[in-house]
């Protein structure tokens, strides 16, 4: 999602900057304690130097104001071995950097993922929300949800 948010031409821009302010005021976002979230959000921060991105200070100060209202959920990032076992496999073929994003919404009480990512297939949302109670979903819908 923060990917959404920092490229100017994407068809998501707004909807997702609109996500990331209503995120901060009214929700609470959740990091893995391993660190791999936050590592994923600072490598999307490093991007923004990149033309057609935003500026890198927007995003550092949304996850700054994040950190210090205290509003974070920490959590293992794990995935249940089995599940990530079928997951890395066909035919889901999921991406491995992923598992951290996955596990901590597995653990949060919602059970929501924001992602436009690719890796996240027809396939792979049935199996971790038939297995894992995961729902994942775009920014529209999950902007959507959160004005609704």
């Amino acid at each position: 999602m923060l990917n959404e948010a920092t490229k100017l031409d994407s068809p998501q821009f707004f909807e997702a900057q609109g996500l990331l302010t209503t995120l901060l005021d009214q929700h609470h976002p959740a990091l893995d304690v391993g660190g791999v979230v936050q590592r994923q959000y600072e490598r999307c921060i490093a991007r923004c130097r990149q033309p057609g991105r935003l500026s890198p200070e927007w995003l550092k100060k949304w996850f700054a104001s994040v950190m210090a209202r205290g509003r974070v959920y920490w959590h293992d990032g794990s995935v249940p071995r089995r599940h990530w076992r079928a997951l890395l496999s066909a035919p889901y073929s999921f991406d491995d950097d992923d598992e951290a994003f996955v596990g901590v919404a597995h653990r949060t009480p919602d059970k929501l993922l924001v992602s436009e990512d690719g890796d996240y297939t027809t396939d792979v949302k049935a199996y971790v929300s038939e297995h894992l109670g995961v729902q994942v979903l775009t920014v529209g819908e999950a902007r959507e949800r959160v004005s609704g």
